[in-house]
């Protein structure tokens, strides 16, 4: 993947990860009474429904960049090579490791949230 579709990704996910966080704050905020079953029904509403499934593709997409970009930019043997010689020899096999650790627990994040949200 090129790296200007990585960053429109990452700007994309950001703005609908802010979206959603606008999106509870004003649909809380508005309702007539704070109480359990108000905001039980608000968060059970087809709309935010929806809206979260995006929010949670997004903050996986969100997150990975990010994690697979700092790998790329400080799990290198010259980056390394500074701390260590013996890391610098490493760096390809830590940088691999660290992205698949993070995709695994990204997948992971995935699978709990719709078992929560599907299966309640």
């Amino acid at each position: 993947m090129s790296g200007s579709i990585l960053w429109y990704l990452q700007r994309a996910s950001a703005v609908i990860n802010l979206i959603f966080i606008l999106y509870l704050f004003i649909g809380l905020m508005s309702l007539q009474e704070f109480n359990f079953d108000d905001v039980h029904s608000f968060l059970l509403a087809k709309p935010t429904i929806s809206l979260l499934i995006f929010y949670i593709f997004s903050v996986v997409i969100h997150s990975f960049i990010g994690l697979w970009t700092v790998s790329t930019d400080y799990l290198i043997p010259r980056t390394l090579g500074f701390l260590n010689y013996r890391l610098a020899l490493l760096a390809n096999a830590l940088k691999l490791s660290f992205n698949i650790v993070f995709l695994i627990l990204g997948l992971i994040y995935l699978l709990v949230t719709f078992f929560i949200l599907f299966l309640r």
